[in-house]
């Protein structure tokens, strides 16, 4: 319960409270370790491979709490990365509600596209529920941990490709959305909504209903 309670805090935060402009852009962190008593910093991308970071650590003090460290920034960089995404869905659905056809484009295009957007934001969403809710399951039943992890990144996937065949069928434009809305008994801005949030709803369903097959 506690688990499932902090994933919800950090998708109220990713729909919500948080705007993507609230995390810098940058691909670069900052990384610190303690040498002779001096704390060194070092500027590097995010995507540093392990090793690299076990070069930077190999002359510290303590190597292996410079490594953690390290790793622990990396981790809270992708966390904030995958919020990002799956703000964007939020503020995109946000901006989309109740907007005139060109405003509703026009919104769109900004985010990237919705299946971009779609497809982005549910393979975040994916990262943010295996990290949250399937992570550290030593009270749980792991098998269906793991399991539930390759349940959300196929959800995501499935309706990322379902966002982009519904698109490819109806048409990407205000008559395509607006028949798409038709479907879920909405117009335009409810298709577009149910275009960008379709991967996040199938990453979690999926993931879900696999965590329910194989536990106990």
């Amino acid at each position: 319960m506690l688990k499932f309670n902090s994933f919800i805090v950090v998708l109220l935060a990713s729909f919500c409270f948080v705007s993507p402009s609230v995390f810098a852009e940058s691909n670069r962190i900052t990384l610190t370790k303690v040498v002779n008593g001096r704390t060194v910093y070092k500027v590097v991308e995010k995507q540093i491979s392990a090793s690299a970071i076990k070069l930077f650590c190999q002359n510290a003090e303590n190597p292996k709490e410079c490594d953690s460290n390290a790793n622990a920034v990396l981790d809270a960089a992708k966390t904030a990365k995958n919020v990002v995404e799956v703000a964007t869905v939020g503020t995109t659905a946000y901006a989309v509600t109740g907007a005139s056809g060109p405003a509703i484009m026009h919104s769109l295009a900004v985010a990237g596209g919705p299946a971009v957007v779609g497809g982005l934001g549910g393979f975040a969403a994916a990262d943010l529920m295996n990290d949250t809710l399937y992570s550290d399951c030593q009270n749980q039943n792991q098998q269906a941990c793991d399991k539930a992890k390759y349940g959300t990144y196929t959800g995501a996937a499935v309706g990322a490709a379902a966002s982009v065949g519904t698109l490819a069928v109806a048409g990407a434009g205000p008559a395509g959305l607006a028949s798409i809305g038709a479907v879920v008994g909405g117009g335009m801005a409810a298709g577009a909504t149910a275009v960008v949030a379709a991967p996040i709803v199938a990453a979690a369903a999926i993931g879900a209903a696999v965590y329910w097959l194989f536990s106990d």
